[in-house]
C-alpha cells in the first residue's frame, strides 16, 4: 500500500499496573486468545497464577497487582497486545525504542525475542527482582506546576542530597521534570524525611527496587544464569536503546544485545 506513514514505536518504561488498568486485557484484547493463552502458559510453567485471572479480578489489590512478579508480565501482555493493534496497512514501523521495562517490550515487539521468550524473560526478571531486589525509588519534581524549572524545588533536592553522608543514593532516571532517585532502605528513608512535602511528593514508587543503579549489579549474574543469549536474534526493525544506540535489523551482534539487556 502506497502512502504509508512512517512510525516510530515508543514502548513505555512503566513499572506499575495501576487500579485504572484493571481488566485492560479483557476490555480491549479479548480477541487475542492465543496470545493471552501463551502468556498464561508461561505462568503455569513457572507455577504462578494466570495473568488473565489477575487482570480479570473483581477488585484491585496493590499486593497482588502491584508486585513486581505480577506487574511485569501484566504490563508486557497489555503493551504487546496494543502493539498488535497497529494498522500495518496504514503505518510502516521504521524503528522501536524503549528504556527500562520499555526495552524488554521493544525486544519482543521488534522480533529480537519471540513473543514467548519475551514473556519468559520479563516474567523471570520480575520474579528475580521480587526475590533478590533491594532498595527502592523516590520521585521528586524539579519543575513547577507549569513545568518550568523551579529553583526552589531544585534547591530542596540539592539540600537533601548534601546531607546524605555515607548513605548511597544515585540518580535512577531524569524523567522530564522529575528526578527519580534509587537508594537502599536507608537512602530511601533519608529522602522521604529530608525532601520537603510538596503535594504527593516525595513519592516512593510501590514495588520498585533501586533500578538503574549499581545496587542491583548482583542481579546480572543471576539473570545470565537463567537466560541464554541463544534466545536473541536479529530484530525485524531497528531498535533504539535507552542510551541512544541503534541495533540494526540486519547486522546486530546478538551477544552484545544480550549483554546490554
Amino acid at each position: 500500500m502506497k502512502n504509508k506513514k512512517a512510525a516510530v514505536v515508543i514502548c513505555p518504561g512503566r513499572g506499575t499496573y495501576n487500579a485504572d488498568q484493571l481488566g485492560y486485557l479483557t476490555r480491549y484484547h479479548s480477541n487475542k486468545k492465543s496470545f493471552i493463552d501463551m502468556i498464561d502458559r508461561v505462568r503455569f510453567d513457572a507455577g504462578q497464577e494466570a495473568i488473565s485471572a489477575i487482570d480479570a479480578a473483581q477488585s484491585y489489590s496493590s499486593a497482588r497487582h502491584g508486585s513486581g512478579e505480577n506487574a511485569s508480565l501484566l504490563i508486557y501482555a497489555c503493551t504487546i497486545a496494543d502493539f498488535f493493534a497497529i494498522d500495518r496497512e496504514k503505518y510502516e514501523i521504521v524503528a522501536i525504542t524503549g528504556n527500562s521495562m520499555g526495552w524488554y517490550l521493544s525486544l519482543a515487539a521488534g522480533g529480537a525475542l519471540s513473543l514467548e521468550d519475551g514473556a519468559r524473560l520479563v516474567n523471570g526478571m520480575g520474579q528475580t527482582m521480587t526475590e533478590h531486589g533491594v532498595g527502592g525509588q523516590v520521585v521528586y519534581p524539579s519543575v513547577n506546576e507549569e513545568w518550568t524549572a523551579s529553583s526552589k524545588r531544585q534547591k530542596a533536592i540539592d539540600d537533601a542530597l548534601s546531607m546524605v553522608g555515607d548513605v548511597t543514593i544515585s540518580t535512577s532516571i531524569h524523567l522530564g521534570g522529575m528526578h527519580v532517585f534509587a537508594g537502599g532502605d536507608r537512602g530511601i528513608r533519608h529522602l522521604m524525611a529530608q525532601l520537603p512535602k510538596d503535594g504527593v511528593f516525595p513519592l516512593r514508587l510501590r514495588g520498585h527496587s533501586a533500578f538503574h543503579s549499581a545496587q542491583l549489579d548482583h542481579i546480572v549474574p543471576i539473570a545470565k544464569a537463567a537466560f541464554s543469549s541463544d534466545m536473541f536474534s536479529q530484530p525485524d526493525v531497528p531498535l533504539i536503546d535507552g542510551q541512544g544506540n541503534i541495533w540494526p535489523h540486519f547486522s546486530t551482534d546478538t551477544h552484545a544485545l544480550y549483554d546490554y539487556t
